[in-house]
């Protein structure tokens, strides 16, 4: 099921507030963009918010699933005022460009600064650009592997050019906080389907 655009005045059972991080270039915006939703709110030009929705299904029941997103440059982390927008994030997405190793070493130093400021948020290395064909592309998605291992995320790697991709990532995203969410409020018996 595609995610879409939160309808004005649409009720969601479940809103997730979502960070997506990375140098500038690496293509995050495009991976809101590639849901076809081209209305960015601008909070200033250099940080956009955008509300997309999803279903999920888990144990039998249709979850409509609100993710509250947030397109953040990495070099604004340091920034106490930004500390308050990753600070309250339930999911983290950590966009690196899967042809740079300079642009994966940035986003796990930036991970090293999102470790003092969060909690418990979820945490995803994505990998963009996938469709660009590069002689490092294997050595940098190896290294990105063996980093997501090392923090504890789960690794994904893709084409923001590719819309269905993108909203596989954000569907499986959308899916593993659900699952966490309903595990810890006492409805253990949920499976993803």
């Amino acid at each position: 099921m595609l995610l879409k655009q939160m309808p004005q005045g649409g009720v969601s059972d479940y809103v997730f507030k979502i960070m997506i991080t990375g140098s500038s270039g690496i293509g995050k915006s495009t991976l809101l963009q590639a849901m076809n939703q081209s209305d960015f709110t601008n909070q200033n030009s250099q940080i956009k918010q955008q509300n997309i929705i999803t279903v999920v299904k888990l144990g039998g029941r249709n979850y409509k699933v609100k993710l509250n997103s947030w397109d953040m440059p990495g070099a604004m982390i340091s920034l106490p005022i930004t500390q308050t927008y990753f600070k309250t994030a339930q999911i983290i997405l950590l966009v690196f460009d899967s042809t740079s190793m300079p642009s994966l070493n940035q986003v796990i130093s930036q991970y090293v600064k999102l470790k003092a400021i969060t909690k418990d948020a979820f945490l995803y290395l994505v990998g963009t650009k996938n469709d660009i064909e590069s002689t490092e592309k294997i050595q940098i998605l190896q290294e990105a592997q063996t980093q997501a291992m090392a923090i504890n995320a789960k690794l994904f790697t893709l084409s923001g050019a590719d819309p269905v991709q993108v909203n596989n990532m954000f569907q499986e995203v959308a899916k593993g906080k659900l699952l966490y969410r309903l595990t810890i409020s006492g409805s253990s018996t949920y499976q993803i389907l």
